[in-house]
Protein backbone atom coordinates (compact mmCIF):
# COMPACT_ATOMS: atom_id res chain seq x y z
CA UNK A 1 0.00 0.00 0.00
CA UNK A 2 1.42 3.61 -1.06
CA UNK A 3 1.11 5.99 2.01
CA UNK A 4 -0.07 9.43 1.01
CA UNK A 5 2.64 11.51 2.31
CA UNK A 6 4.87 9.48 -0.31
CA UNK A 7 5.61 11.66 -3.49
CA UNK A 8 4.87 10.51 -7.12
CA UNK A 9 7.43 9.59 -9.20
CA UNK A 10 7.96 11.98 -12.29
CA UNK A 11 6.25 10.84 -15.48
CA UNK A 12 8.34 9.20 -17.93
CA UNK A 13 8.37 10.93 -21.25
CA UNK A 14 6.63 9.64 -24.48
CA UNK A 15 9.54 9.38 -26.64
CA UNK A 16 12.11 7.96 -24.60
CA UNK A 17 14.29 5.23 -26.31
CA UNK A 18 17.40 3.39 -26.02
CA UNK A 19 18.53 4.68 -29.11
CA UNK A 20 17.55 4.27 -33.49
CA UNK A 21 17.31 0.39 -34.13
CA UNK A 22 18.01 -0.34 -37.87
CA UNK A 23 15.28 -1.84 -39.91
CA UNK A 24 15.80 -5.22 -40.85
CA UNK A 25 13.89 -4.23 -44.16
CA UNK A 26 15.51 -4.73 -47.55
CA UNK A 27 14.96 -1.10 -49.68
CA UNK A 28 12.33 -2.80 -52.13
CA UNK A 29 10.60 -3.74 -48.25
CA UNK A 30 10.57 -0.71 -47.66
CA UNK A 31 9.37 0.45 -50.69
CA UNK A 32 6.83 -1.66 -50.07
CA UNK A 33 5.82 -0.98 -47.09
CA UNK A 34 5.73 3.38 -48.00
CA UNK A 35 3.57 2.72 -50.85
CA UNK A 36 0.80 0.21 -48.44
CA UNK A 37 1.21 3.55 -46.34
CA UNK A 38 0.27 6.05 -48.65
CA UNK A 39 -2.23 3.93 -50.35
CA UNK A 40 0.43 3.87 -54.00
CA UNK A 41 0.18 1.52 -56.37
CA UNK A 42 3.35 -0.34 -57.48
CA UNK A 43 4.85 1.48 -60.55
CA UNK A 44 4.64 0.07 -63.47
CA UNK A 45 8.38 0.93 -64.14
CA UNK A 46 10.31 0.45 -60.66
CA UNK A 47 12.59 3.15 -59.49
CA UNK A 48 15.91 1.34 -59.71
CA UNK A 49 19.10 1.84 -61.27
CA UNK A 50 19.36 -1.67 -63.32
CA UNK A 51 17.47 -0.50 -65.96
CA UNK A 52 19.38 -1.47 -69.54
CA UNK A 53 20.47 1.26 -71.85
CA UNK A 54 17.55 0.25 -74.34
CA UNK A 55 15.11 0.56 -71.74
CA UNK A 56 16.55 4.11 -70.90
CA UNK A 57 16.83 4.79 -74.54
CA UNK A 58 13.05 3.80 -74.98
CA UNK A 59 11.87 5.89 -72.21
CA UNK A 60 13.20 8.99 -73.59
CA UNK A 61 11.79 8.70 -76.75
CA UNK A 62 8.39 8.26 -75.00
CA UNK A 63 9.23 11.34 -73.23
CA UNK A 64 10.28 13.19 -76.23
CA UNK A 65 7.46 12.33 -78.27
CA UNK A 66 4.75 13.27 -75.67
CA UNK A 67 6.77 17.00 -75.71
CA UNK A 68 6.41 17.03 -79.22
CA UNK A 69 2.47 16.01 -78.29
CA UNK A 70 2.10 18.46 -75.77
CA UNK A 71 4.36 21.87 -76.23
CA UNK A 72 4.20 24.42 -73.55
CA UNK A 73 4.46 27.82 -74.84
CA UNK A 74 5.52 30.64 -72.78
CA UNK A 75 4.05 34.14 -73.07
CA UNK A 76 4.60 37.21 -70.98
CA UNK A 77 1.31 37.25 -68.45
CA UNK A 78 2.03 41.50 -68.75
CA UNK A 79 1.28 41.26 -72.80
CA UNK A 80 -0.96 38.05 -73.24
CA UNK A 81 -1.22 36.83 -77.19
CA UNK A 82 -4.09 38.80 -78.27
CA UNK A 83 -6.19 37.24 -81.64
CA UNK A 84 -5.20 39.00 -84.67
CA UNK A 85 -8.24 42.14 -85.91
CA UNK A 86 -10.63 40.19 -88.50
CA UNK A 87 -12.94 42.91 -90.06
CA UNK A 88 -16.48 41.57 -90.60
CA UNK A 89 -18.85 44.10 -92.23
CA UNK A 90 -22.20 42.80 -90.05
CA UNK A 91 -23.35 43.35 -87.42
CA UNK A 92 -23.25 47.20 -88.11
CA UNK A 93 -25.21 49.92 -86.86
CA UNK A 94 -27.05 52.90 -88.44
CA UNK A 95 -28.34 55.94 -87.11
CA UNK A 96 -31.71 57.50 -87.53
CA UNK A 97 -31.83 61.56 -87.72
CA UNK A 98 -33.76 61.59 -84.22
CA UNK A 99 -31.18 60.16 -82.49
CA UNK A 100 -32.17 56.54 -82.33
CA UNK A 101 -29.84 53.49 -83.54
CA UNK A 102 -30.62 50.02 -84.42
CA UNK A 103 -28.04 47.14 -85.80
CA UNK A 104 -28.22 45.80 -89.12
CA UNK A 105 -27.26 42.66 -89.38
CA UNK A 106 -26.84 41.24 -93.13
CA UNK A 107 -26.83 43.67 -96.24
CA UNK A 108 -30.58 43.29 -97.00
CA UNK A 109 -31.64 44.16 -93.66
CA UNK A 110 -29.00 47.50 -94.30
CA UNK A 111 -30.43 48.52 -97.79
CA UNK A 112 -34.08 48.62 -96.10
CA UNK A 113 -33.11 50.61 -93.15
CA UNK A 114 -31.20 53.00 -95.20
CA UNK A 115 -34.47 53.21 -97.49
CA UNK A 116 -36.39 53.96 -94.38
CA UNK A 117 -34.22 56.91 -93.89
CA UNK A 118 -31.80 55.56 -91.71
CA UNK A 119 -28.22 56.86 -92.20
CA UNK A 120 -24.59 55.23 -91.95
CA UNK A 121 -23.00 57.98 -89.84
CA UNK A 122 -24.71 58.88 -86.75
CA UNK A 123 -25.80 62.41 -87.14
CA UNK A 124 -24.43 64.79 -85.21
CA UNK A 125 -26.28 68.48 -84.11
CA UNK A 126 -24.31 71.54 -83.80
CA UNK A 127 -25.05 72.84 -80.13
CA UNK A 128 -26.54 75.93 -79.90
CA UNK A 129 -25.03 78.85 -78.73
CA UNK A 130 -27.19 81.33 -76.95
CA UNK A 131 -26.34 85.34 -78.02
CA UNK A 132 -26.28 87.45 -74.67
CA UNK A 133 -28.04 90.87 -75.29
CA UNK A 134 -24.80 93.05 -74.77
CA UNK A 135 -24.56 96.84 -73.97
CA UNK A 136 -22.83 98.34 -77.20
CA UNK A 137 -19.64 99.14 -74.96
CA UNK A 138 -19.44 95.27 -74.38
CA UNK A 139 -20.10 94.42 -77.84
CA UNK A 140 -17.27 96.35 -79.09
CA UNK A 141 -15.15 94.84 -76.54
CA UNK A 142 -16.16 92.03 -77.43
CA UNK A 143 -15.64 92.53 -81.69
CA UNK A 144 -12.23 93.77 -80.71
CA UNK A 145 -11.27 90.28 -78.97
CA UNK A 146 -12.71 88.43 -81.37
CA UNK A 147 -10.83 90.43 -83.89
CA UNK A 148 -7.32 89.46 -82.15
CA UNK A 149 -8.64 85.65 -81.87
CA UNK A 150 -9.10 85.43 -85.49
CA UNK A 151 -5.23 87.27 -86.08
CA UNK A 152 -3.23 85.18 -83.63
CA UNK A 153 -5.64 81.81 -84.48
CA UNK A 154 -6.57 79.72 -81.10
CA UNK A 155 -4.90 80.05 -77.81
CA UNK A 156 -4.87 82.74 -75.26
CA UNK A 157 -5.76 86.49 -76.97
CA UNK A 158 -3.57 89.31 -76.24
CA UNK A 159 -3.67 91.74 -73.35
CA UNK A 160 -5.72 94.40 -74.59
CA UNK A 161 -5.09 98.12 -72.57
CA UNK A 162 -8.92 98.80 -71.81
CA UNK A 163 -9.32 102.65 -71.42
CA UNK A 164 -11.93 103.40 -69.05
Amino acid sequence: MVSPCARPSAPMALNESRGWSRSSLTPQQKREAEAAIYGLQEPAYPMSNDLSTAEIERMRAMIAQHDQKTSVTEFDLNKPPVQPYVYMPFPKTVYHPDGRNRIVRDEPEMEMALEAGWKLKPIVAAPAVEQADLDPEAAAEAAAIDAQLIKRGPGRPRKVAIDG
